[in-house]
């Protein structure tokens, strides 16, 4: 399982979810929440961004680790997210959070 899986699986656990029960919240399948928690495949675009909803966390939290309210979107950016992901710029958002996130750890100290 890779970081991302764990803290997918994490956070549906403290929230007394099961597979199941995030996927209807998420949209997707069960087996697709499955192969996210194990790290066969990973959230994008849209489902990346009704994931951290449903898990009740900022998007980049994901990909980060921690739950900081100061990073929640608010509605005005979460609409233009939206807004991009039915374009179909999901995987290059997606891409850029990921991109954020490295610059923003890589000059914290371990």
């Amino acid at each position: 399982m890779d970081d991302l899986g764990a803290i997918i699986k994490a956070k549906r656990i403290e929230l007394g979810l099961k597979q199941y029960q995030l996927a209807k919240a998420v949209d997707v399948s069960s087996p697709t929440i499955s192969d996210w928690e194990n790290g066969y495949t990973s959230p994008r675009g849209k489902n990346l961004i009704n994931l951290a909803a449903a898990l009740n966390i900022p998007p980049a939290s994901l990909y980060r680790g921690d739950n900081e309210s100061d990073n929640e979107l608010s509605p005005e950016i979460y609409d233009l997210v939206m807004q991009a992901v039915s374009l179909g710029l999901g995987d290059k958002l997606t891409s850029y959070v990921k991109y954020l996130v490295s610059e923003a750890t890589a000059d914290k100290p371990t």
